[in-house]
């Protein structure tokens, strides 16, 4: 008698596909971001053709511990960086890290990416008051309570405070000089610009003495106001400029 035995071969496959990492290679963040900010935002596929979902994230490199990447690849800073006192490795204001993406076999894929920490411009903010000339008077303080704030710079070169609006023949902008701080006015364009390196509060202090006159017997010939736009420089290679802050002087013929 014979007996048979049957028997049932299975194939087992075995993933060695490592995760697609799509992601650039580089990112650019500003000084003083903050840690709840995502930088950068790895994306990685795995053998299954989706992304993120079955792949686990982490970090390695020089800088790898001042960022930490949550289940989605998003980083974020630990601390925030600033431009003026960079803590990477190289201490120029690049941190490199290795994004490391793992999918369920084992299978880990790593790209090397470089996040910048660029400059932050100033910050300028004028005062909420209402500001009046009356034809013919002495300088008027337009912006005694105007702000600097600069997150990563304590100093700055330069600043100017143009009429970009309203500007009649007899318009003036003066300052008064201190700190090394000095100035010109430009009658033709309406600008005023200052000079000099000061301290930031050194330059807010200038701007809030910054005066409105005219010699015309019409001011309100061409409009019955002044817009005037203000702007500092911190002298950085980037962002050097502060946005374009705004503010009225009202002029009132008599």
């Amino acid at each position: 008698q014979t007996t048979g035995i049957a028997t049932n071969a299975a194939a087992i496959t075995i993933d060695t596909v490592l995760p697609i990492i799509s992601s650039g290679a580089a990112a650019t963040t500003v000084s003083g971001v903050a840690t709840s900010a995502v930088v950068y935002d790895a994306n990685a596929t795995d053998n299954s053709g989706s992304t993120d979902a079955n792949v686990t994230y982490s970090l390695t490199g020089a800088d790898a511990a001042k960022f930490s990447i949550n289940a989605a690849g998003e980083v974020t800073f630990v601390a925030s960086p600033y431009h003026n006192a960079p803590t990477d490795a190289g201490a120029n204001n690049v941190y490199d890290i290795n994004v490391v993406a793992t999918d369920v076999a084992g299978n880990a894929a790593t790209k090397a990416v470089a996040i910048t920490v660029d400059n932050a411009a100033s910050v300028v903010t004028p005062d909420s008051a209402t500001h009046t000339y009356i034809e013919n008077a002495a300088g008027l303080l337009v912006n005694s309570g105007i702000t600097i704030a600069d997150v990563d710079s304590t100093t700055l070169t330069g600043a100017t405070v143009k009429i970009s609006n309203g500007l009649t023949a007899g318009d003036a902008l003066s300052f008064t000089s201190a700190n090394g701080i000095t100035g010109s006015y430009n009658a033709g364009t309406g600008v005023l610009t200052l000079s000099g390196s000061a301290t930031v509060a050194q330059y807010q202090t200038a701007l809030q003495s910054v005066k409105y006159s005219s010699t015309s017997d019409t001011p309100d010939s061409i409009s019955a106001t002044r817009t005037l736009e203000w702007q500092v420089n911190d002298g950085s290679s980037l962002n050097n400029l502060s946005t374009l802050a705004t503010s009225v002087v009202n002029v009132t013929a008599v």
